[in-house]
């Protein structure tokens, strides 16, 4: 096993490395909207062209018996100049079992400096599917366009998916700041359904920074949460991205009725040894706290479950995203089976920059739709 793994990473990082000097090869021409399907021979690719239209997104689904990999690059032509941009292929690793992708290309987008319009801008993509391990793999790559529905603050949209829809899926666009943290909620249909939730927290606020910002639109969607539910091979899942700029992505994966919403949030102060009730609930599952800890060693935060279900807590050193700690509360038994402490405590060191931030989540692996907590906090 230890050999094979040695095995594994070798045969990637070469593949990484002929990936991005083969893309000279022929391409053959790939028609949108229509999937293709192939036989990869052992340590091979296949490599595809084909025009985009730029105001709509590009969604890249593959799939395969066996391992495979894919990367790309986007070409855009303006009057004035001509950008190329690589996505080297990726792809999981530790095993030859079956392989499915999904990616991303958002529509382009003008500078605000631009004296272009979009007429004057054309979009070439080259995709690579890879086979990196000596035995052949049958695959399947289908590439669509999609205009994105907009989902904004207004009351929650009620969608229907039908077998007639153009995708298998659903995919949104929100316009949000970037520096704003929100929260989008969908909840299927029928009785017993729990609320599903995906947050976004600006980065160097949360334990990873998957998200760091562009001012113009990524040439692939930056995946930063995702909520899963359901058994194989019904997998539903709501899966967040970062498209650039103040843009963001979501697809929804379910062939049952839903209603979803988008929620901003807004940072609160508070005041340091007194105690603070926060709720979380279905309508409000995420708040945001600042804490003014000024120039102190350490910060800690005491958090007890007064009523309701399970939350999670997180304190965060802003300008270290190493200094964050979590820590669960709660009562009963979780969906899981697991329980949980019905008061415990975090402690993070402060940073340079003496910044810290709070989460209070309402906890998913519960089904109750509300959690009230009792918080202090001191710095030393």
């Amino acid at each position: 096993m230890q050999r094979f793994g040695i095995v594994w990473i070798l045969s990637c990082l070469s593949l990484i490395f002929s990936v991005q000097i083969s893309f000279g090869q022929v391409a053959e021409t790939l028609v949108l909207n229509e999937p293709v399907s192939g036989t990869l021979a052992p340590e091979s690719s296949v490599l595809y062209t084909f025009a985009i239209p730029v105001t709509q997104d590009v969604t890249v689904t593959y799939e395969s018996d066996k391992f495979i990999m894919s990367g790309h690059t986007v070409t855009t032509t303006t009057p004035d100049d001509s950008i190329v941009e690589s996505q080297p292929a990726m792809g999981g690793a530790g095993s030859d079992s079956p392989s499915t992708g999904f990616f991303i290309i958002p529509a382009y987008q003008l500078s605000a400096e631009s004296t272009d319009t979009l007429d004057d801008v054309e979009r070439q993509i080259e995709l690579m599917i890879v086979r990196p391990l000596d035995t052949p793999a049958d695959y399947t790559v289908t590439v669509q366009t999609v205009d994105p529905i907009p989902l904004t603050t207004d009351t929650p949209q009620i969608i229907t998916p039908t077998e007639d829809d153009e995708t298998p899926f659903q995919l949104f666009v929100i316009e949000s700041p970037y520096e704003t943290p929100f929260v989008v909620q969908m909840q299927e249909f029928g009785k017993n359904q729990i609320p599903h939730m995906v947050d976004y927290i600006p980065p160097l606020l949360r334990p990873y920074d998957t998200v760091p910002y562009s001012e113009t639109p990524l040439i692939y969607a930056n995946f930063f949460s995702v909520d899963r539910w359901g058994n194989e091979p019904d997998n539903r899942e709501v899966t967040a991205y970062y498209a650039g700029g103040n843009s963001f992505r979501l697809k929804v994966d379910t062939p049952n009725p839903y209603t979803i919403s988008f929620q901003p949030l807004a940072y609160n102060d508070l005041s340091e040894n007194q105690p603070h009730t926060i709720v979380v609930s279905g309508d409000v599952p995420l708040q945001m706290f600042r804490l003014n800890v000024g120039n102190r060693q350490s910060v800690t935060v005491n958090a007890r479950i007064i009523s309701g279900t399970g939350a999670e807590i997180i304190l965060y050193a802003v300008d270290d995203v190493r200094g964050w700690e979590a820590v669960r509360v709660g009562n009963g038994v979780s969906s899981t089976g697991s329980t949980l402490p019905q008061e415990d405590s975090i402690t993070v060191p402060i940073t340079m920059t003496g910044q810290v931030e709070l989460s209070v989540m309402l906890n998913s692996l519960f089904t109750g739709n509300q959690a009230v907590v009792e918080l202090d906090w001191n710095a030393n």
